[in-house]
């Protein structure tokens, strides 16, 4: 049997066996085609600008980045992460999720910004909560990364080779979970911008939490000022979790919420309302709705 022929088997029984796991872990009357619409029209249901005027609308990618699932958790969570871009750059990242509750389905919003100028959001009225983000993104600079290469394939490798650097675990009073980085980028962007050159997005994954990113890591080859002449390699650190988290770089922290208690997230309203002091990063409960289930 060649080599090509092997690799397309593994991966069709791999997706059958993951397919027949999900169905089996969250039962077969669920309709998981009418649970990612429903994620994909409240995603649609955000208006997001550059500009407090509403003149710079964020444009929301088709299709989700990412899809994800934690059968362990809630009676089985199931989610899609979405971008909401600008000439090309994410300037936002945020994840639809849901999870049955009481015969109902339980949908919850999570979102952080990634924009270095403060957005203006219109949330769908039917929500519980509305967003309102107060501050930006911050990024810093990486010491002592590789020289922005010319290609962007040559960029591609530095990229994923510096996305090995990190590693990050998170922790709730004494337990600790470890994060492994996931295989490929959820996304990878070449923007038509003055300032921005190219750049992608690194899941780091919890065993214990499925396939729902804990952590991101946006790496970006950037421009600090304007005049800058030369392209370098700069980080920002993208929570998608309430618990303390940590995220470290050649053995030193770039991000801890057990040091700095500024980092740590309020959960407030019994969880139904988690975010940090700025609300840049936060997670709530949006609505209730029927729960999705195939017709009979």
């Amino acid at each position: 049997m060649s080599r090509i022929i092997f690799v397309v088997l593994v991966f069709v029984v791999a997706n059958l066996f993951s397919t027949r796991f999900q169905a089996c872990c969250l039962g077969d009357e669920l309709d998981l085609a009418a649970i990612a619409r429903m994620h994909q029209k409240e995603a649609e249901a955000y208006r997001i600008y550059q500009d407090s005027s509403r003149n710079q609308p964020l444009e929301l990618q088709a299709d989700p980045i990412f899809k994800w699932q934690n059968l362990t958790n809630q009676g089985g969570q199931l989610g899609a992460i979405y971008v909401w871009s600008q000439q090309g750059r994410p300037e936002v990242i945020g994840t639809i999720f849901s999870q049955p509750q009481e015969g109902r389905r339980n949908v919850i919003h999570e979102f952080h910004t990634l924009a270095v100028k403060e957005l203006t959001v219109d949330s769908p009225e039917d929500c519980v909560r509305q967003w309102k983000p107060k501050g930006v993104f911050s990024l810093q600079p990486l010491i002592a990364a590789p020289p922005v290469a010319e290609s962007a394939l040559r960029r591609n490798t530095q990229m994923r080779n510096l996305s090995k650097e990190f590693k990050a675990f998170t922790q709730k009073g004494t337990e600790r979970v470890e994060l492994r980085l996931a295989p490929q980028p959820v996304i990878r962007y070449q923007p038509n911008t003055p300032d921005v050159l190219d750049g992608a997005i690194f899941a780091y994954l919890s065993s214990a939490a499925g396939t729902d990113p804990e952590v991101m890591v946006m790496i970006e080859a950037r421009k600090v000022a304007a005049t800058d002449q030369n392209w370098s390699w700069h980080m920002g650190i993208i929570r998608f979790t309430e618990r303390d988290l940590v995220v470290s770089r050649h053995d030193s922290d770039v991000f801890s919420s057990i040091s700095n208690e500024k980092l740590r997230v309020k959960i407030e309203d019994s969880y139904r309302w988690i975010h940090n002091s700025d609300d840049t990063y936060c997670v709530f409960q949006a609505k209730f709705v029927p729960e999705l289930t195939k017709s009979p």
